[in-house]
């Protein structure tokens, strides 16, 4: 039997999603497919030749001339007719103003579910034909352009319609995202950076596997010189999409969008080597994600010594993500076990953040289950906390806000607001940003205010509820079923008790006063941890 030369992740024409094993022969593997109702536009992840292009494709995108415009359904160029049928697909949006990627119906309206025709299935597989004819003159190109190998890149693709004859599509290539787009706003690792930490030039991937997000790639690649590939977590930053290929400029109050794209990028970037810089003050404790395996980065032009090295991410060994699928790995869910399990990691939990406040003086500034993994699945496995990029304003992600962040989101006589770029790059002040600022110098007030969003995380593991009296029960319905108004203002759920029966009182006692209105109800992270360790 041939081999295959394609996969996907993600459904796409008539390829259905397959499984991805420890190695597969894939020449042409679909990571993801997404769409942007407000661009208008489509995009195509395909890993190739160790390298991840992004195939981007606009509704309109003909040049302006009237004669060269044919008006009417039956004429619509290549990109036109791909939208008007494929569009359909991916459902009815929410947000259609949003400017964010969305897969097939992972974003649509409660009773809009997506409409998945034979006509957008051949549109589909129409666009990867012409693509599969096209990957081998781009991998040609690409090397042409330059010295450095092909491998680890991520390369930008253009299709957009001929200017003789619309009804076809042509692919222009446009940039390397790291080695070229966003290169001048990459930050210089110096030579005694993080020296524990290896380095691996990002020609060292030889594979893009899976892609979870934006930030995150599953990689293969090759640790040392003449070794085989290891499976491998490739971190990296959010990047936007660039401003060139888009319909509008996505850079709000900048007239520029090629500057406003450097100065997001550039704030991109600095976040990521800020986070690499915090995750490396916290080392080194079981229950904290450890330091990277090898740091990847990309050179400059030059020769020898002056080819300066810039941080484009780094690798992890990959570790299990369980909140996600509110499911431990070989765990029947609701049994006994699934209960010593959540509670064993509850206290890897607690005893994280014990660790971080009393040692470290540190103050995660995102607390939430998802920002947590499995070293492995039972028996052996362990909890670790995660994403350490420092946010400078106040939120939780995982629940309600502690009420002191909105009381003194009133309060606007901060002398030094800290502004927040938003992901349309525009800035402006955060009216909850001061908290962390205001109280640098005030230790127990910031560890109260962390203790509520370890509360809210706590629920989610153990999945116990907690009460919010204060707040309204339609605010609480968007957040979690778990978090509830007042305990009996519901329907008696059976399983709910039953479950609950099995996690002592005292943890949920103690679980619950950490999400009190008074910070001074609340525990701190020693009696916190202390409490898990007596009862577990």
């Amino acid at each position: 039997m041939d081999e295959p030369i394609l996969s996907t992740a993600v459904p796409f024409g008539r390829l259905a999603p397959m499984t991805i094993g420890a190695h597969l022969p894939d020449r042409i593997r679909i990571l993801d497919w997404t769409i942007s109702w407000r661009y208008e536009s489509f995009r195509l992840d395909i890993a190739h030749e160790g390298a991840l292009f992004h195939f981007l494709l606009r509704k309109i995108n003909r040049p302006s001339d009237p004669e060269e415009l044919v008006k009417g359904e039956s004429n619509a160029s290549f990109c036109e007719a791909f939208w008007q049928v494929v569009m359909p697909a991916f459902g009815t949006p929410r947000s259609p103003n949003r400017s964010d990627w969305f897969r097939r119906g992972s974003e649509q309206r409660d009773g809009c579910e997506p409409t998945l025709t034979p006509e957008a299935i051949q549109q589909e597989d129409a666009l990867l034909s012409h693509i599969q004819r096209l990957l081998p003159r781009l991998v040609s190109e690409l090397q042409q352009q330059r010295d450095d190998p092909v491998q680890g890149s991520h390369v930008w693709v253009w299709i957009r319609d001929q200017h003789e004859h619309p009804q076809e599509p042509h692919f222009e290539l446009v940039a390397d995202h790291f080695r070229t787009l966003v290169f001048p706003q990459l930050h210089v690792l110096q030579d005694d950076a993080f020296p524990e930490v290896p380095r691996v030039d990002l020609s060292a991937i030889s594979g893009y596997i899976l892609q979870p997000d934006r930030q995150i790639s599953f990689v293969d690649a090759n640790l040392r010189p003449g070794s085989a590939s290891v499976r491998m977590v490739f971190k990296t930053c959010r990047f936007s999409t660039p401003p060139m290929i888009l319909a509008e400029n996505p850079f709000r109050g900048l007239s520029d969008p090629k500057v406003g794209f450097a100065a997001h990028e550039g704030h991109r970037q600095q976040m990521l080597n800020n986070e690499l810089a915090e995750m490396a003050k916290v080392q080194s404790h079981p229950n904290v994600m450890p330091m990277p395996v090898a740091l990847v980065t990309v050179t400059a032009p030059g020769t020898g010594e002056e080819r300066e090295k810039r941080l484009v991410g780094w690798l992890q060994r990959p570790f299990l993500s369980w909140e996600t699928h509110d499911k431990i790995p070989g765990v029947e869910p609701g049994t006994p076990e699934d209960a010593h399990w959540r509670m064993r990691y509850a206290k890897d939990f607690a005893q994280a953040i014990e660790f971080l406040i009393r040692k470290k003086d540190y103050y995660h500034s995102d607390i939430a289950a998802h920002n947590t993994l499995l070293t492995e699945p039972p028996p052996n496995g362990r909890l670790l906390l995660i994403d350490y990029e420092r946010i400078p304003y106040y939120l939780n992600s995982g629940g309600p806000e502690a009420p002191e962040a909105k009381e003194r989101s009133q309060d606007g006589s901060d002398d030094s607001p800290v502004i927040r770029i938003l992901q349309t790059g525009s800035i402006i002040q955060d009216p909850n940003v001061d908290i962390r600022i205001r109280w640098k110098d005030r230790p127990d007030a910031l560890e109260r205010l962390t203790i509520f969003n370890v509360g809210t995380t706590l629920a989610r593991i153990l999945k116990c509820r907690i009460s919010f009296p204060w707040l309204e029960p339609t605010a609480l319905e968007k957040q979690h079923r778990l978090f509830v108004k007042e305990y009996g203002t519901n329907a008696v759920d059976a399983d709910q008790e039953a479950w609950e029966a099995l996690i002592p009182e005292a943890l949920r006692a103690i679980v619950r006063r950490c999400c009190s209105h008074d910070p001074r109800d609340r525990p701190l992270a020693e009696e916190l941890a202390q409490k898990f360790v007596d009862t577990c």
